[in-house]
């Protein structure tokens, strides 16, 4: 993968990035295939509060050291809350003007009153997170707004508009992603003047993260969430030759901040021995049992531990059992949402895995042919807390029994969704809409919806970015899915593995 690219996901590995998105109109399918591949170059309009010129052109790419230094700076999550947290005993306030180019280069226009936003985003130095304060979505006939009543202190603010024919979204100042955006300062009884601030569209990019096989592609994927000189706090080992132990083992990897990376069942891969070796591992978790990571391999990985007593192996009677001491394991404490899913097939669970880590949760495999949910998975819903429960697939994929049994053991303490499409790619669209659809992405990732391989260690690094993981098939990116990360407000696109399994069309934009 482009170094480019891979110093953007080290930089923002330790962060989740929110945007506004879903809250305006969309023009039609056809302008956001447009963007996606022919957006003009930026023309940026209008001065900075020291007033110079913002500049012709797109930011320059970072550096391996920028990016390390981005990475040093941003080191809480945001926290979309549920409710503004103004304080009206203090008068702070920031005033500007919003303006918006369309994607072929016509404009700027003024952001319009209800379809434009402007939101801030504080710092809260005691739980190192970044809270949402509000938002302004009324504008003067110029674009101008003012947002009142903020509490002081520093703030990332981000812009949105829909007036044009496809959406549009930077963050203070001048930055396209998160990760990069600028702290603006602000102190209680000033008015902070910000000045113009002009949205320009750029072309969505498309880069793979490959190897030679599902190993190399493995140790790609954790080479991009786990950058040089850092250390993992955890990675869990899963076996190359299936897809039911790594389900549920992502969401738990990415939860501590790890990765998961995949063995061959006899024997451990040496790239897979090098790249533990690179990350010096705190913890390593083998999922499964000695039927698919054997005991050979189980022997080798004290070595890549400070201590041999930080191995160990995590197993149950089958698929489901396993599936439930992962989630048992990793997230104790219970969590808010738990995301259940059929354990006879991967696409469904596989897109479900960055949802989860999304929101919290966690990824739980049950047999989806049963006619009701069995006695185990039950009992461990309980001790979670009784989360709200998102079922992934139609009843083709988790019966209608499943899913009644479960609404009725939670009852009035939980709710329970089911995201359903036509086929596993509408799927995964309609949980990506659901969770992603509020607070919208910077990065949103792809893996083959026939193949499990190379995507199974992909799940991790969508959820440490916060982004999406769409499915696609190999021959093309279909419209559908296209639209969805363009909606979404996406600027760069991942494609998890070789040509093998999705193909140079998928990551030129290539639909179908």
């Amino acid at each position: 993968m482009a170094s480019t690219a891979r110093a953007r996901l080290l930089a923002l590995a330790l962060c989740a990035s929110l945007a506004l998105t879903g809250l305006g109109a969309f023009n039609g399918s056809q302008a956001a295939l447009a963007a996606a591949t022919d957006a003009p170059p930026r023309s940026p309009d209008g001065t900075a509060p020291d007033g110079t010129a913002p500049g012709g052109t797109a930011p320059a790419p970072l550096t391996a050291a920028e990016a390390t230094t981005a990475t040093e700076r941003e080191t809480a999550r945001v926290v979309l809350s549920e409710a503004p947290q103004l304080s009206p005993a203090t008068t702070a306030s920031v005033t500007g003007t919003l303006r918006v180019y369309d994607y072929d280069g016509s404009g700027p226009f003024a952001a319009q009153t209800g379809s434009s936003w402007v939101r801030f985003w504080r710092f809260d130095a005691i739980d190192e997170l970044w809270h949402w304060q509000g938002d302004v979505d009324e504008f003067g006939v110029n674009g101008e707004f003012t947002m009142a009543g903020l509490t002081p202190g520093q703030y990332r603010v981000e812009f949105v508009s829909y007036d044009v024919t496809v959406p549009v979204r930077e963050y203070w100042y001048d930055e396209p992603f998160w990760y990069a955006s600028d702290t603006l300062t602000v102190n209680a009884d000033v008015l902070t003047t910000i000045g113009t601030v002009t949205l320009e569209p750029t072309p969505l990019e498309f880069f793979r993260i490959s190897g030679a096989d599902r190993y190399e592609t493995a140790v790609a994927i954790s080479q991009s969430i786990i950058g040089p000189g850092e250390s993992a706090p955890v990675v869990y080992i899963v076996t190359g030759a299936g897809y039911a132990d790594a389900l549920s083992a992502g969401p738990a990897a990415a939860r501590d901040g790890g990765v998961m990376l995949l063995t061959r069942p006899d024997a451990l891969p040496p790239v897979i021995a090098t790249e533990l070796d690179r990350l010096d591992p705190a913890r390593i978790v083998i999922v499964g049992g000695t039927g698919v990571v054997s005991a050979a391999v189980e022997s080798a990985l004290p070595a890549f531990v400070p201590d041999p007593g930080l191995v160990r192996r995590i197993a149950g009677a089958d698929r489901y059992a396993t599936s439930r001491l992962l989630v048992d394991d990793a997230f104790a404490a219970g969590v808010p949402h738990l995301f259940i899913a059929t354990g006879r097939t991967f696409p469904d669970a596989l897109a479900a895995g960055p949802a989860a880590a999304r929101l919290g949760g966690a990824v739980l495999l049950v047999d989806g042919a049963l006619s009701a949910a069995d006695v185990a998975t039950r009992t461990l819903i309980t001790d979670l807390g009784t989360p709200d429960l998102h079922l992934a697939g139609g009843t083709g994929a988790l019966s209608s029994g499943v899913e009644a049994s479960l609404a009725a053991h939670v009852g009035a303490l939980a709710e329970v969704t089911r995201y359903a499409g036509a086929s596993r790619y509408d799927t995964a669209r309609e949980l990506n809409a659901a969770v992603f659809g509020p607070v919208g992405t910077d990065f949103a990732f792809l893996a083959a919806g026939e193949g499990f391989a190379d995507a199974l260690a992909g799940g991790p690094l969508a959820a440490a970015t916060g982004s999406p993981l769409y499915l696609s098939t190999r021959a093309c990116l279909r419209s559908g899915e296209l639209v969805d990360i363009v909606m979404l407000l996406a600027k760069e696109v991942y494609a998890l593995g070789g040509t093998g399994s999705l193909s140079d069309r998928v990551i030129s934009g290539g639909t179908c």
